[in-house]
């Protein structure tokens, strides 16, 4: 098994913002609890503590895993699930007929994607169309380009070691990985 944890500028600087705002936050809280203030303002500081580690959570927790037989994500932890974006997805390899990068407004289920603070309307997704012909997506906005090229070069080798006929290759389907957003010639609904 191959972890794949996105690693780019964007993902550490929502970490680390959420994670100062959720330590801030608690700090505040224990001080309004020693000094005895409002017990309001000590009751927001607190449920804002909790809403900032959860969101901590979702950004520590999304990865991409390579399995022996299939491709898998657990999907993103949300408090609210008109805010998820990456729903559970396992694509075996001997399903996959065809990958593609695409830029999209919906979700990995292709539903409509509510903006929330963290997602921008379009979103970048890996897509898989499989021999029965449905359409799964992988959603992969905090990947940088050099991971993503690993990520697809271990994700092919396993596709050819179960269909050696597979005609996929990196080159190709990094071809659309600058089609974000406004020159997307492959964005879909």
């Amino acid at each position: 098994m191959k972890k794949f944890i996105p690693n780019s500028i964007s993902i550490w600087f929502m970490r680390i913002m959420y994670f100062s705002f959720a330590s801030l936050c608690l700090i505040f809280g224990i001080v309004g609890y020693v000094d005895k203030l409002l017990s309001l303002l000590l009751i927001v500081f607190l449920v804002g503590s909790v809403i900032f580690i959860c969101e901590t959570i979702v950004y520590f927790s999304y990865n991409i895993k390579i399995l022996d037989n299939e491709i898998y994500t657990k999907g993103e932890f949300r408090l609210f699930k008109s805010e998820r974006i990456q729903y559970k997805t396992l694509i075996n390899y001997a399903d996959i007929e065809d990958i593609k990068i695409i830029s999209s407004n919906h979700d990995s289920r292709n539903q409509v994607l509510h903006i929330n603070l963290i997602a921008s309307p379009i979103s970048k997704f890996l897509e898989f169309k499989t021999k029965s012909g449905k359409l799964k997506r992988i959603w992969i906005n905090f990947f940088t380009k050099k991971q993503m090229e690993r990520l697809l070069k271990t994700l092919i080798d396993r596709i050819k070691s179960v269909n050696p006929e597979t005609q996929l290759s990196v080159e190709k389907i990094m071809e659309d990985w600058y089609a974000y957003p406004k020159n997307a010639k492959n964005i879909k609904n």
